[in-house]
């Protein structure tokens, strides 16, 4: 019977950037960027723009091997105060598929999944003026439902982790696909703002029922989860030929031995 093969993994990113200075200032002007990048299975992609006080970064990195991405989103405007027409933002995302075929122990069992997004988010603002951080997030994996969510975060510093836990009914033959994506942003008006993802729904854990794995094709997608190869334990049998073949060869090391020293007296 063909196994399905795991699917490598399919990576998408955006990013955007953009910078404004306020007319009224000698440095008046205005700066934006963007990329997009695809590829399987690892894709990144860093923009930045800069006009007067105001700059802005966004970076993206995702990676279908590991099932994991980074996300950073800076906008910085070096000013103590508000401007109108002084802004910065930075925006991105990305979007990852895949899936994986299930190998082994003929008889169905619990597979459970996990995954975690996890990162932090900074401000340093001279004066309370709105600097903001937006995440909207979703995961999907085999037959489950997406889950979804959306965070905001406004002019104060902190750290975030959302787990996320799948249990379903699995047998050698099934394919099981991933999808994961992911888009956020930072906006300044004055002072900081700078939202750093680290594990964009890191894949975490991947526990077959006993007797399962699933194909570890070097290019599949999450393949630093199959079980490796472990060289099968000799049967009695032949542990048993084992043990007469050492003990005649010690047999005839002795043979040999009283031989010799026959030979010398």
């Amino acid at each position: 019977m063909a196994w399905p093969l795991a699917h490598a993994g399919e990576v998408g990113i955006t990013v955007r950037t953009y910078a404004q200075d306020s007319p009224a200032v000698p440095t008046g002007a205005e700066s934006t960027d963007s990329g997009r990048a695809s590829a399987p299975p690892v894709a990144s992609f860093l923009v930045t723009s800069a006009a007067g006080d105001s700059t802005a970064l966004a970076q993206v990195d995702a990676n279908g091997l590991t099932g994991a991405g980074h996300a950073r989103f800076l906008s910085v405007v070096s000013a103590d105060r508000y401007l109108v027409g002084r802004n910065a933002f930075a925006s991105g995302g990305f979007n990852m598929t895949g899936s994986i075929g299930i190998v082994g122990a003929a008889a169905p069992g619990l597979a459970t999944f996990t995954a975690l997004l996890e990162g932090a988010y900074t401000f340093s603002n001279p004066t309370p003026v709105g600097s903001t951080v937006h995440a909207d997030y979703s995961f999907l994996v085999g037959s489950s439902p997406e889950f979804h969510g959306v965070f905001d975060q406004v002019d104060t510093s902190g750290l975030f982790s959302i787990p996320f836990t799948w249990t379903q009914l699995v047998q050698a033959g099934d394919t099981i696909p991933f999808a994961l994506s992911f888009t956020g942003n930072a906006s300044s008006l004055a002072g900081t703002a700078d939202l750093d993802v680290r594990n964009t729904f890191k894949i975490t854990a991947i526990d077959l029922p006993a007797g399962m794995t699933f194909t570890p094709d070097a290019q599949g997608f999450l393949s630093q989860f199959a079980v490796p190869d472990v060289s099968p334990v000799p049967e009695p049998s032949s542990l048993l030929l084992l043990g007469i073949g050492m003990a005649s060869l010690g047999a005839m090391k002795r043979r040999g031995l009283a031989r010799s020293m026959q030979s010398k007296a």
